[in-house]
């Protein structure tokens, strides 16, 4: 039993709104797009790919940037080690 407030499934819906008659109607104003708007379509998505794109360079310049800190800090402590490890060897020597 259906309360008002039990949600139709997909296929209810679908058979609803196809014997509306509405279906064919959307149909063909979505296939009938102008050139302007498939040319305003096409800017968009490339706006919206080089903004992603810009989004994942700045992402990654600042990944970089830690790396090569990373590999300073450790790079100078190894540096620091082998010197005293030198320093070490020579006094006993």
């Amino acid at each position: 039993m259906r309360t008002p407030l039990t949600p139709l499934s997909d296929t209810t819906l679908r058979w609803l709104t196809g014997a509306l008659g509405d279906k064919e109607e959307k149909d063909d104003k979505s296939k009938e797009m102008t050139e302007e708007e498939e040319a305003e379509l096409a800017e968009a998505r490339r706006e919206e790919e080089e903004r992603r794109a810009d989004k994942y360079r700045k992402m990654e310049e600042e990944r970089e940037t830690m790396r090569q800190g990373i590999r300073d800090k450790v790079g100078a402590s190894r540096y620091l080690l082998r010197a005293e490890k030198h320093r070490g060897t020579r006094s006993v020597s």
